[in-house]
């Protein structure tokens, strides 16, 4: 199979992986858990506080930095909407997926609900 490859392997992809490892390790995986948690739990009460209901688990044993919620209309136009006022979120399982890691930190949260309240987003 490697006579059929063209071009080479994507070797700054590895480099980029290192560094991604080495702060993994440095922060510890248990301190990335609890600090995906906690911004969970913060943006989970805003999106309810609006009507919106995750359809991911809350639970702390199933939890992840991934959330999604329905929204009224089209998901792929919501998604276009929030990434024109700054917001990076995707069209998944019928809904939108907002996630939070490392980098993230509650102004995160505050600007993606400042961003679903200035293009109106609806829940489902």
């Amino acid at each position: 199979a490697s006579a059929l490859e063209a071009g080479g392997g994507s070797y700054s992809t590895l480099y980029a992986f290192n560094a991604a490892l080495e702060i993994l390790v440095r922060v510890g995986m248990q301190q990335v858990l609890e600090h995906n948690l906690a911004l969970q739990a913060q943006l989970r009460g805003q999106l309810r506080k609006r009507g919106f209901s995750p359809n991911t688990p809350d639970a702390p044993e199933h939890g992840s930095g991934i959330c999604v919620v329905g929204v009224e209309g089209d998901v792929n136009q919501a998604v276009a909407a929030l990434l024109k006022e700054g917001v990076v979120c995707t069209a998944r399982g019928g809904g939108l997926r907002l996630s939070t890691h490392i980098f993230n930190d509650p102004s995160d949260i505050e600007r993606a609900m400042a961003a679903f309240d200035a293009v109106r987003l609806q829940p489902a």
